[in-house]
């Protein structure tokens, strides 16, 4: 009798941003992310600052508010693939991080809104794959201020403890049960019934006819 190889399952993978369909992206500068990118490459070229006055401002408050990106013993990695396996699904993103010697990471966060937790999820899938503690990875989030701040751009840091990436694990898994179920991740409310005074019969008026 002829035996038939069992054929291995198909691995489902979900990119991150798929949990998430309603969070709405407001970068900075793309420019800004291209450039850095260049300095930790060395390539750099030194007259594109001299033509864009706007880049260069934001270069020159990076380099006070986020020095790291500056640094060279904090080793830059841009669009790194990583992927973790969540209720037999595996969740992957592409993420832009600097790490140092002590294995502190700090993500950043391009998407320029406040509170993302795309960026908080991404964070938690790095220390997952590279089998590190909440306290050795930090989110930076680059938004941008109203034309008449003193600065262009605010960088908000934000720490991590067991709990809140425990917090962001239960919601992953909820947002899979409902992907994988096949439902709305971002649910539109439904109108509220207008009110027609046409209908409320109480309302009329009684008219006595002589």
């Amino acid at each position: 009798m002829i035996e038939i190889e069992k054929q291995p399952e198909r691995v489902r993978v979900v990119d991150i941003n798929e949990l998430y369909p309603d969070v709405e992206r407001m970068p900075v500068s793309s420019k800004l992310r291209t450039y850095l990118r260049q300095v930790s490459l060395k390539i750099a070229p030194e007259k594109i600052l001299e033509n864009n006055s706007y880049l260069a401002r934001l270069v020159t408050e990076s380099s006070l508010f986020l020095p790291e990106m500056f640094l060279d013993r904090w080793v830059k990695h841009w669009e790194y693939q990583v992927a973790i396996a969540l209720e037999s699904i595996w969740i992957s993103s592409t993420i832009d991080f600097a790490v140092n010697r002590e294995n502190e990471i700090i993500v950043i966060d391009w998407s320029g809104i406040k509170s993302d937790r795309i960026a908080v999820a991404q964070a938690y899938l790095l220390s997952q794959r590279l089998g590190l503690k909440p306290r050795n990875i930090a989110v930076v989030s680059l938004i941008a201020n109203p034309l008449n701040e003193d600065r262009r751009i605010n960088f908000i840091r934000r720490l991590f403890e067991d709990n809140d990436f425990y917090i962001c694990q239960q919601e992953l898994n909820q947002r899979l049960i409902i992907l994988t179920r096949g439902e709305d991740l971002n649910p539109v409310p439904e109108p509220e019934p207008k009110f027609d005074p046409l209908l409320d019969i109480e309302s009329i008026p009684e008219i006595a006819i002589d």
